[in-house]
């Protein structure tokens, strides 16, 4: 673990071990604006102040600029309205691999909830992921980081049936490994 309190340490933390990584999950921005002046003092109550913002750098952007052959970036989207437009939107602006994208709008899931839902976009799919304990979340987004790494002939895909564990035990049980039958996620394949 790295503690950083600006997005320039945030920044530099991360473009530090790019050569070390063969996997990149940019979860979230410190901020997307910082104050362009900062002051040393503290600033005397004199009325209306203007505040100045700049934006913060753009780590996904660097990755992606960065990255190395082999290397998986996955990117997220906080989002607020046209989550589905604007998550594609930044996944091509961005070109990473993947972003995962998150309605923080909604009531009761999101920031300041125990709860979450998401969508994982890749270029071809889009993986709804419904609401879930957040950790919960979290093994599954990995669980789709995983089929991106995995030859396009070992994904299994089924429909319709409840799913008990991870996709790595379904890819497992059907290579011999694991009695207990498994299902993976419903995937819905995107053509424009």
């Amino acid at each position: 673990m790295v503690k950083v309190t600006t997005a320039e340490q945030m920044r530099d933390a991360v473009l530090s071990r790019m050569t070390e990584s063969t996997l990149v999950i940019k979860a979230a921005a410190v901020a997307d604006y910082r104050p362009l002046n900062v002051s040393e003092h503290k600033l005397k109550r004199t009325g209306p102040l203007m505040l100045e913002l700049a934006p913060t750098e753009d780590i996904l952007a660097e990755v992606v600029r960065r990255r190395r052959p082999g290397q998986l970036i996955i990117g997220f989207a906080a989002e607020t309205e046209n989550r589905m437009e604007n998550g594609r939107a930044k996944l091509l602006r961005k070109g990473a691999d993947a972003i995962v994208v998150n309605d923080v709008a909604g009531e009761g899931v999101g920031i300041d909830s125990d709860l979450n839902a998401a969508t994982f976009l890749t270029l071809s799919t889009a993986i709804e992921l419904p609401e879930m304990p957040k950790r919960k979340l979290a093994d599954r987004i990995l669980d789709e980081i995983l089929t991106l790494r995995r030859p396009r002939s070992l994904v299994v895909e089924l429909e319709g049936v409840s799913r008990k564990e991870s996709l790595q035990d379904e890819v497992l049980r059907q290579s011999g490994n694991r009695d207990e039958i498994i299902a993976a996620p419903r995937r819905q394949l995107i053509v424009e």
